[in-house]
């Protein structure tokens, strides 16, 4: 097993080149982590699919040799059905617009009243 680079000496050739491994676990729950935080980013089944098409992305990479591309077309889209994907639109608006603007608050209200 090669050392740490935390603990290996510093390497003017290789000062900040991060290195990545493998490391035991459960690829499904991996897979599941990691589709579920790219459709909180935002992003649809389409574009999570191909960062399993990517060596420049290694974990998807990784998972993607190990199970079949239809298996994870079809799971992304399994836990993407499951969970959903966050989407929001910004909308900005003049002054003397007469479009009605509304505001979303991540606290919890009762009685009009803001709790936390």
């Amino acid at each position: 097993m090669s050392e740490h680079p935390k603990d290996r000496a510093w390497e003017p050739e290789d000062p900040m080149l991060m290195h990545g491994n493998a490391t035991p676990g459960e690829p499904e729950a991996m897979l599941q982590c990691l589709v579920e935080e790219y459709g909180r980013q935002g992003w649809n089944s389409e574009q999570i699919v191909r960062l399993f098409e990517s060596p420049f992305f290694q974990a998807t990479f990784d998972l993607g040799r190990r199970l079949t591309g239809e298996g994870i077309r079809s799971r992304v889209e399994q836990i993407l059905a499951r969970t959903g994907v966050l989407r929001f639109r910004t909308v900005h608006a003049t002054p003397d617009s007469s479009e009605v603007s509304e505001q979303a608050d991540c606290g919890s209200c009762q009685g009009g009243k803001r709790n936390g």
